[in-house]
């Protein structure tokens, strides 16, 4: 198969020490030699972990071949790392907005935010970090010099890609695997109709109804319909004799605390209008 995979690689820790790692963002699935998405529910962990490990060994071999120090340093890596190297596997997104918003943080990240420094001046300068083996809050002082170093030691070489698209996101596979994913995605949805029925669909999809609809088809009443004359009225007022006045037409159709502070004041509002109806101690006013 031929996922889709985003990385984007950082060359910084916490305490702006020298630390390469790369952030990922992998299809739980792919498409295989017909061009057919195939998905894939589960990754086995150790195996991803000792694989990263021999994939990044192998390039030091064939980048550094015959170099006894490196020869050496892969063999004891090997050994000091039988489960392989650190892979944090975190579970999987849950929409495509969520994954963006993941991605995205690592993108433009700087070295350091301007708020996790306490002090500086012409001689030094002085941070705090949180550490991830412990969790607690560590603080650095260090030359100014030396602070400078770190930071200009991150910043990535001229014509540098921090950002790598490989498999299905490649640009000359993106059009493909578009449309590769919208035929799965169909699929997927036609499957889910035959196992389900499509009484739960249709179900969804169906409008929904409004207030003078449900009072209809429940009570058999219009609270729209005038009870004098049976014209259909237009709501201006909804009154509560707890919570007084809850909407008012002629305060833009929002909800207001008082009509009238006083009750006389609140029964020459009644006099204005034509019909009333009273559902659970609400009154609605119409004209």
């Amino acid at each position: 198969l031929t996922p889709g995979i985003v990385i984007v690689v950082h060359t910084f820790g916490r305490n702006l020490k020298f630390n390469p790692h790369i952030h990922a963002l992998m299809t739980e699935g792919g498409l295989d030699k017909n061009d057919e998405w195939r998905p894939i529910s589960f990754l086995p962990y150790a195996a991803l972990r000792k694989r990263w490990q021999h994939l990044i060994l192998k390039a030091f071999r064939e980048r550094f071949k015959g170099d006894k120090k490196i020869i050496n340093l892969v063999n004891k890596l090997y050994t000091q790392k039988k489960n392989g190297f650190y892979v944090h596997a975190k579970t999987k997104m849950r929409s495509a907005k969520s994954a963006a918003k993941y991605i995205g943080r690592y993108m433009s990240r700087p070295a350091i935010a301007e708020s996790r420094i306490i002090r500086w001046n012409n001689k030094e300068v002085e941070f705090w970090y949180e550490d991830s083996e412990t969790g607690k809050i560590e603080e650095v002082t260090m030359p100014i010099l030396q602070f400078i170093g770190r930071l200009v030691s991150h910043i990535p070489e001229k014509q540098f890609k921090m950002v790598r698209h490989y498999g299905i996101y490649a640009r000359n596979k993106r059009a493909l695997c578009r449309i590769a994913v919208r035929f799965w995605q169909l699929e997927k949805l036609l499957k889910e109709k035959q196992i389900h029925g499509y009484k739960g669909q249709v179900a969804n999809n169906k409008r929904k109804i409004s207030y003078r609809e449900r009072m209809i088809k429940e009570f058999g009443l219009d609270p729209y319909k005038c009870p004098r004359c049976g014209n259909e009225m237009e709501l201006v007022r909804i009154w509560h004799p707890k919570y007084g006045d809850i909407y008012d037409l002629f305060s833009g159709g929002v909800e207001v605390k008082e009509y009238g502070k006083s009750k006389k004041a609140k029964k020459e509002k009644r006099k204005t209008v034509v019909g009333e109806r009273s559902y659970d101690n609400i009154s609605l006013f119409a004209v």
